[in-house]
């Protein structure tokens, strides 16, 4: 069984957050289990972007559940370019 986007959201936990380019990025992993019992497929990210005003400006530029495709390539990598390593290698391991 699929989970709604509720459910994916309120199991999403935060890996870490960082700014740069004008806005404050937040990566999210979303655990297997909480998006359906496909104990094969890896864990989802998630990335969100909000201005410097905590309003989002930029919605999400990375949402992996469901094989869903990177709708934004140039955003995801100037994400990476400045993120910490940890979030960086998340991210271009997408990007590779």
């Amino acid at each position: 069984m699929s989970a709604s986007n509720n459910e994916i959201w309120n199991a999403a936990e935060l890996i870490t957050k960082w700014e740069a380019n004008g806005l404050t990025y937040k990566l999210l992993e979303v655990p297997r289990i909480a998006l359906d019992e496909d104990d094969d497929e890896s864990n989802a990210h998630l990335l969100v972007g909000l201005d410097s005003g905590a309003v989002r400006r930029v919605d999400v530029l990375l949402d992996t559940a469901y094989g869903r495709e990177i709708s934004d390539l140039a955003a995801v990598r100037d994400a990476g370019e400045t993120a910490p390593e940890d979030a960086a290698e998340i991210l271009n391991g997408y990007l590779a």
